[in-house]
């Protein structure tokens, strides 16, 4: 993949990379092809748009992608699913705010790879989300069974 294919995407480095050779950080967001091994290690991302958390959850949450939502921090807020939900949520949102967001973290563990956003998302993309949180929740308790205490330990 050449790097002019990889500046043309959805995904705008935020942070320094790691100073390792291997690694190149990127200022605009690289067009995503899944899995990627040429693409940076050690970096964090901000997405933009709920195409490119479906792009990388196209195959569901597992060891290798966790979805975290309503991380709130300095890029977005605490309003989870269950939020945009409830009854009058929708009703109130002004013109100017849109579509309501959800603020989200991904984790690839293994590549030491971030990404953040506060994204815009729609009805039907509530189900999908989840479901991939869901599968995290369950990816993660797998990914660490072997380092919790031991019930005779607690």
């Amino acid at each position: 993949m050449s790097e002019q294919s990889i500046l043309s995407g959805e995904i705008q480095s935020s942070s320094r990379c790691s100073s390792r050779q291997e690694v190149k950080c990127l200022n605009e967001e690289p067009e995503l092809e899944f899995p990627d091994k040429e693409f940076p290690r050690y970096c964090s991302f901000r997405l933009k748009s709920m195409a490119t958390v479906r792009k990388i959850f196209k195959d569901g949450a597992n060891e290798m992608n966790w979805l975290f939502l309503s991380t709130s921090g300095i890029h977005g807020t605490y309003c989870s699913l269950d939020d945009i939900e409830s009854p009058g949520y929708l009703e109130d949102l002004d013109d100017e705010e849109g579509p309501p967001k959800i603020t989200l973290l991904i984790v690839m563990p293994r590549l030491v790879r971030t990404y953040f956003g506060d994204i815009e998302i729609e009805p039907e993309d509530i189900p999908f989300l989840r479901a991939r949180v869901k599968e995290t929740l369950e990816a993660v308790a797998s990914s660490q069974g072997g380092n919790i205490p031991k019930e005779a330990d607690e």
